[in-house]
């Protein structure tokens, strides 16, 4: 083993290179968890309204705790524990005009077994 003269050139070993299709891949990933974490805040907010109407309705504060998961249903019309959170304290008032609107927020939803439950209460 002898080490590099000056008459002799050093060899540059060329950088390394990664294919396209990794780098690609790569930008698919970080676009996708950048994505993921833009919409983070709004649902995690919504979740902690979720949790004080939760709180509120143990409490037997069933209209704070009926306001609140409507509101959270006229901002995510899809969101299947706040429609049955709703339904559950709009029973518990026991009237008339609140146990039809609680069936016409569930006309549209299916729910299994436990579900059925939660609300037969």
């Amino acid at each position: 083993m002898t080490l590099a003269t000056s008459e002799e050139p050093l060899t540059l070993v060329a950088p390394h290179q990664y294919p396209r299709v990794i780098k690609l891949f790569l930008a698919i990933i970080l676009c996708g968890v950048t994505y993921g974490v833009y919409l983070i805040p709004p649902y995690y907010q919504a979740m902690k309204r979720m949790h004080l109407a939760q709180m509120a309705y143990q409490q037997e504060h069933y209209q704070q705790a009926a306001t609140i998961y409507l509101t959270r249903l006229q901002q995510y019309p899809n969101f299947k524990s706040a429609r049955l959170g709703a339904a559950e304290a709009l029973f518990s008032y026991h009237d008339e005009e609140s146990c039809q609107q609680a069936l016409k927020l569930l006309e549209s939803i299916e729910f299994d077994l436990k579900e059925y439950t939660r609300l037969k209460r």
